[in-house]
């Protein structure tokens, strides 16, 4: 067998398929941003509804994850923990370097205490549900709500 041989057609029809194949690839590589996505937290990945949002926040410094790259997305989030992140977008220092305690939440519990967002009886380590969340943003950003209409919209809230 001497090979396989073409006439100029097929050739001109196979070459238009090659490039349109590159061009494919190289089109979707240039021009959609998760082609080279990077990988901030090595549980969070590119089909993840919330990826977009959590590499933005992740850029901008308001989330930092957990010790050896974790997001852990699917997880319930703690009183300290979304303090810190509520600082972290309002840009309220936390930082305490005269503090020697061992627990990473201590500044940040501090400084919410401080600033009346939190009692000193809260724990840090409890879950939190959405109405905590809206609390803690109103008190951080000390919004006014004199003119809210008080009203039960979730029902997991009193």
């Amino acid at each position: 067998m001497d090979g396989l041989v073409f006439n100029k057609k097929q050739l001109q029809c196979f070459s238009l398929i090659i490039c349109a194949v590159l061009f494919s690839i190289f089109f979707i590589n240039i021009y959609n941003p998760r082609a080279y996505a990077e990988e901030v937290f090595s549980d969070v990945f590119q089909e993840n509804y919330f990826y977009d949002s959590v590499t933005e926040m992740k850029k901008l410094g308001v989330v930092e994850g957990y010790p050896g790259g974790e997001f852990k997305p699917y997880n319930n989030i703690t009183v300290a923990e979304v303090l810190s992140v509520i600082f972290r977008n309002a840009n309220i220092n936390y930082t305490d370097d005269t503090n020697v305690d061992s627990h990473w939440y201590t500044d940040v519990m501090d400084r919410a205490i401080s600033l009346g967002i939190v009692s000193t009886s809260t724990n840090p380590n409890e879950y939190v549900n959405r109405l905590d969340v809206g609390r803690y943003i109103v008190r951080a950003y000390n919004l006014d709500t004199s003119k809210t209409v008080a009203r039960k919209v979730f029902v997991d809230t009193n």
